[in-house]
């Protein structure tokens, strides 16, 4: 995770690009995956066991439902569509890939289309692997370990440019750790956070935009990051317009925003 790189080898790191990120939150050790069962899917010990890995994840049937998809319902899944079982009728998903149609995300849904035609041993170990970087992601963010990756983030002192697509379908884990709220429960307390240690991060959220900021915007986030990288800035959003723009105008919330750290302009990183 880049978040841990930035942390491990500061001196290396200029600044952080962070594309819809997980590691700005926290996950319980136990987690519930049905009705009166719990697991700890992440514990440390898995990342040398892969056997044991497999054996606990099993038993949510995650992996099972991966391999089993169908073809028809990759199209779907991908575009954030749902089919009706008994009827066909297909309507709009809360989760997906791609909020628009492009040449990536054509490639990415053939490619995944394709395993469903070849070597089943090939599917399964794709599927091994892609559910494996949940696991990788989230070891790291466990509430309770005292040094876990979330708690050191302040630590970070390189610029950063945080991007989240105000569809994000995936984070929070809402079902792994029971956040509910992308804007008020992750990227406004992260806001904070950095801002009370005199690093605000520039963040800015794009509308009609999922997970793949850069496939579903191919123009104006490679903009958005030339601008950051060259030149230091990019136009981002404040706390308020997060909000609006994650949960619409109607769910407003209240911020409470960070001292501005000395020598800092009162409105850095909140122009919009």
């Amino acid at each position: 995770m880049i978040l841990g790189y930035a942390l491990n080898w500061p001196d290396a790191v200029r600044g952080l690009i962070l594309e819809a990120p997980a590691g700005l939150e926290e996950y319980p050790a136990e987690v519930a995956f049905a009705p009166g069962k719990t697991a700890k899917l992440f514990d440390p010990g898995f990342g040398r066991d892969f056997s044991k890995w497999r054996a606990v994840w099993d038993q949510t049937g995650i992996l099972d439902s991966e391999i089993a998809r169908t073809e028809q319902n990759i199209r779907d899944f991908y575009y954030f569509k749902k089919r009706d079982p008994a009827t066909g009728a297909v309507s709009k998903a809360q989760s997906g890939y791609f909020m628009n149609d492009s040449e990536y995300a054509r490639l990415h849904t053939e490619q995944r289309v394709g395993l469903t035609k070849g070597n089943p041993k090939e599917l399964e170990q794709w599927s091994n692997v892609f559910i494996f970087d949940i696991y990788g992601m989230v070891v790291e963010l466990q509430k309770d370990d005292p040094k876990n990756l979330y708690r050191r983030l302040t630590q970070i002192k390189a610029p950063i440019f945080l991007a989240f697509g105000a569809k994000e379908p995936f984070i929070p884990g809402t079902s792994l750790n029971g956040l509910k709220d992308l804007a008020g429960g992750v990227i406004v307390p992260f806001i904070e956070r950095m801002a009370a240690e005199g690093n605000r991060p520039a963040v800015k959220i794009y509308p009609d935009t999922g997970h793949f900021i850069h496939t579903d915007n191919p123009v104006q986030f490679p903009t958005d990051v030339v601008d950051f990288v060259e030149l230091g800035n990019v136009v981002v959003n404040s706390p308020i317009a997060i909000d609006r723009l994650v949960n619409g105008p109607s769910n407003e919330m209240t911020v409470g925003v960070a001292p501005t750290p000395p020598g800092a302009s009162p409105t850095a990183g909140l122009n919009k």
